[in-house]
């Protein structure tokens, strides 16, 4: 059996097999060195071929997820408008204003976050009570977030920011969502949008919030410094980063043309 023609070597190999189990000394057939070193070498090819591929569908499957985090976010911030006489979520005033770095990682200790102030709006399961410390919002997670954060760790890594100030044509700043001098309250979605309204067409439209990285941080003004350091270096989906906008609507902006606040 072991002395097959070679046309027969499978069958013949598993024959041997059961052989074996009652014969010491076999003479079956084995893989050469030769053989073996040919197998390693397709597979090691076919692995490098469907990398990029798989690599790719990640980041998209991502982005996509993105997306829809902020497509609910502009739900969440809609509805919070019509349920506080039109005003945008915010810091009331205060000393310390509105945070723009949005977290997955809630703290019942900022209470003027974005993502505290629309928690009910966002999560289906939500902490009771004013001291429940830190809760993970899965609302505000995506992958390509989560694997640079190392899961779902505390790092202090923003995975969206916020506009905190921009620059209107006539020299002026607004600060849509409070501060962050700590004394505006946040403006009335109709105050956004009859300021846009008064822009020329030329000139790209504030975002609401936006995907960050560092590329990006350096085109904002920022209440916390200390965060540039943990943020990813470039755009974490690579060659874009998704938008939503004071509307409710989410683009895929080109990473080398985002629309920034001042």
């Amino acid at each position: 059996m072991c002395n097959s023609p070679a046309s027969e070597w499978s069958a013949a190999w598993l024959a041997c097999l059961v052989v074996s189990s009652n014969n010491a000394s076999p003479a079956c057939p084995a893989f050469t060195l030769i053989e073996l070193l040919v197998v390693i070498a397709i597979i090691a090819i076919l692995a490098a071929v469907s990398f990029p591929a798989i690599a790719s569908a990640m980041t998209s499957a991502s982005k996509v997820k993105s997306a829809g985090n902020l497509k609910n976010f502009g739900v969440a911030m809609h509805s919070f408008v019509a349920d506080n006489n039109g005003r945008l979520p915010g810091a009331n005033g205060g000393s310390s204003g509105t945070l723009s770095g949005i977290s997955p990682i809630a703290k019942s200790s900022a209470a003027n976050s974005l993502q505290v102030q629309l928690m009910t709006y966002l999560e289906k399961e939500r902490p009771s009570g004013n001291s429940w410390g830190s809760f993970f919002m899965k609302s505000l997670a995506y992958p390509a977030w989560e694997k640079f954060n190392k899961g779902t760790a505390d790092n202090g890594v923003p995975s969206y920011i916020a506009c905190q100030s921009y620059k209107l044509p006539d020299g002026s700043s607004i600060s849509p969502f409070g501060g962050p001098e700590g004394t505006n309250m946040p403006f009335t979605l109709l105050q956004m949008q009859t300021r846009l309204s008064q822009m020329p067409l030329g000139q790209s439209k504030p975002y609401a919030v936006i995907e960050t990285d560092q590329a990006l941080y350096q085109r904002v003004t920022w209440n916390n410094p200390g965060w540039k350091s943990k943020l990813p270096s470039t755009p974490l989906h690579r060659e874009v980063r998704n938008v939503l906008y004071f509307d409710g609507s989410v683009q895929a902006v080109s990473a080398t043309n985002s629309p920034y606040c001042w």
